[in-house]
């Protein structure tokens, strides 16, 4: 059976038996009715709620909560906080959550006080377990989809590779093995990012990076068998095409045409087909 309780002022039936009343007891039943809320029969005990206002009011009470004590409201309002039954401001005002064994007392007598409208009138409370792993669902996924969003970006952004052995020739993403999305190069297969690689000359370049910033694209990393730095390996000599040697400069000295072999030819050392028969006893140094 339901506990009758008064808050502020009633209109019961007078007690046909009256106790005295101390300023004490006026007061701490003033204040309960104010915040926790107070049985009638105990205001009856002493004449009935206006007997009680009036010896609190002769006292100095005032009917506001403003004149109880911080201690007092603290007290009161872990009372409400566990019992679901008063004044929930007052557990606003103190910081004080509300329980769920107060939750679940406020159900079991109809009130209706969901989580959200808790939290919309500003009253502090605690989760109860089944709120606390939604909440935590929720996070989890939050931090799933930011998880997520740094790793797309990530794998997709600019010069990011997402797989080994792959080069980036400038700016653009490489998505595995030997290949690009930038300018094709078929010849970069282990030429890697770092490390000299050379051109189709033969020519020596710090790195692929220096390669490609001279305009050579088609670079290696091993260097080109029979490639001469300097070399003309496209001219046409005696006999057919052929492949020439080094190319000498005008103050090259000493004899750079052993024995006048080639007219008018004063500036390289070899311009000869291979497979020319020279003069018995003389050797072609030049032939692989």
């Amino acid at each position: 059976m339901a506990t009758n309780l008064t808050l502020g002022p009633t209109t019961s039936a007078a007690a046909t038996v009256v106790a005295p009343i101390s300023t004490a007891a006026a007061k701490e039943l003033m204040e309960r009715s104010m915040t926790t809320g107070v049985p009638t029969s105990e205001f009856a005990k002493y004449g009935g709620y206006q007997a009680v206002k009036a010896a609190y009011q002769q006292g100095g009470g005032a009917i506001d909560t403003a004149g109880i004590s911080a201690a007092d409201k603290t007290k009161y309002a872990n009372q409400i906080a566990t019992s679901g039954v008063g004044d929930l401001q007052l557990l606003k005002e103190t910081n004080t959550p509300l329980t769920e064994a107060g939750r679940a007392a406020m159900t079991a007598n109809g009130v209706t006080f969901d989580a959200a409208g808790l939290t919309s009138a500003g009253i502090p409370f605690k989760k109860t377990t089944d709120e606390r792993l939604s909440d935590l669902t929720s996070q989890l996924a939050t931090l799933q989809n930011a998880y997520n969003n740094l790793v797309t970006t990530k794998t997709t952004g600019g010069n990011t590779t997402t797989g080994g052995g792959t080069v980036n020739t400038g700016g653009n993403t490489t998505t595995g093995g030997d290949t690009t999305t930038g300018t094709t190069n078929s010849n970069f297969s282990n030429a890697g990012t770092t490390g000299v690689v050379y051109g189709p000359d033969g020519k020596m370049y710090s790195s692929a990076a220096a390669a490609i910033a001279a305009g050579v694209t088609n670079y290696t990393r091993t260097k080109p068998v029979g490639a001469i730095a300097g070399a003309d390996v496209l001219g046409t000599g005696i006999g057919g095409t052929t492949s020439r040697g080094f190319m000498g400069n005008d103050s090259q000295v000493g004899n750079v045409n052993p024995g006048g072999l080639i007219a008018g030819q004063s500036k390289q050392l070899f311009n000869l087909n291979p497979n020319v028969k020279l003069p018995s006893g003389v050797a072609n140094p030049f032939v692989v």
